[in-house]
Order: C-alpha cells, then structure tokens, then sequence
C-alpha cells in the first residue's frame, strides 16, 4: 500500500505542479511575446483563467479517477491524502506558504471570480471545490477501446488480438 500512496503523491503533485508553472509562466510569457501591447493581452489572459480554471477542476477529477482505478485508495484513505496534501496551506504561518496557498487558491478562484462568483474567493471554499471534484473523479472510469469488447489493432499483424 505504501508503494501505491507513494506514486499516487508523486502523480498528484506533477500535475499541480504542471498546471501552476503553465499558469504563472508559459501562458502569459506567450501571451507576452505574441500580444505585446494590446486589449487583445487582457482577454487572452481572462480566457486563460477560465481555461486553466477549468483544466484544473477536470486534472481533480481524473486524479480522484486515478486513485480509485488505478491505485485502487478507497475513498476515506484517498480523501485523507487529498486534506493532507493541503493541510500546509492553511496550517503553516509562513510568508511563502501564504503566497502559495494564494496561488494555489487562484488556480480554481479566478474561474468562479470572472463569473461575478467572489464568495467563491476564499481558500476553504476552493479547497471544498477541489475535493468535490476529486470525489466525483471517483465515479468515473476511462476505458480502452479492448477493454470495451473492440479489437485492439497494430499496423503489425503479429500484435494483432482477436
């Protein structure tokens, strides 16, 4: 089991991880070099909230996804990893521990925000957001096309399944 929660941590954090350096980085330094002074900067900027708001409510759903299929967590040992591995946004007092619990609330805030939603604005809310998304994650189950009952095909003839 160990080695299950283990891999499932380092899963969880690359794809929070990914989503933020896209996010604070890669998005508005293209959007940058591209756009350089323009209105057409601030909504592609809006455009990408929304978008990377939403990407991230769907990257908890397959993570929630991922943990039941996959590494087969139940659901108490899945959601007490989900609240552990935000416990230290809202437990430690640090500087740079508010700055990441900001930005990890904006990650999924500002999509609610540009909707006129500003009560949505607080970490707790998003965090109950998040591990509602994470759960629902749970009753989904992606398939292959053999695990369907289709014919796996190769463009060679030996790896064929019939």
């Amino acid at each position: 089991m160990g080695g299950r929660i283990w891999h499932f941590s380092l899963e969880f954090f690359f794809v929070l991880i990914c989503i933020f350096v896209l996010k604070t980085w890669v998005f508005p330094f293209f959007i940058s070099i591209w756009f350089p002074i323009s209105d057409m900067t601030e909504l592609l900027h809006e455009w990408t909230l929304l978008m990377v708001g939403a990407i991230t409510l769907f990257a908890y759903m397959g993570l929630g996804s991922t943990a039941k299929w996959s590494y087969h967590l139940n659901w108490k040992s899945s959601s007490a990893l989900f609240c552990l591995y935000h416990l230290p946004f809202f437990v430690l007092p640090w500087t740079w521990f508010g700055q990441i619990q900001a930005d990890w609330t904006y990650l999924v805030g500002e999509f609610f925000i540009l909707f006129g939603l500003r009560e949505w604005d607080s970490p707790f809310a998003i965090l109950i957001v998040s591990w509602a998304a994470f759960l629902f994650g749970r009753w989904m189950k992606i398939k292959d096309k053999d695990e369907q009952g289709g014919r796996f095909a190769s463009k060679h003839k030996v790896f064929v399944q019939k």
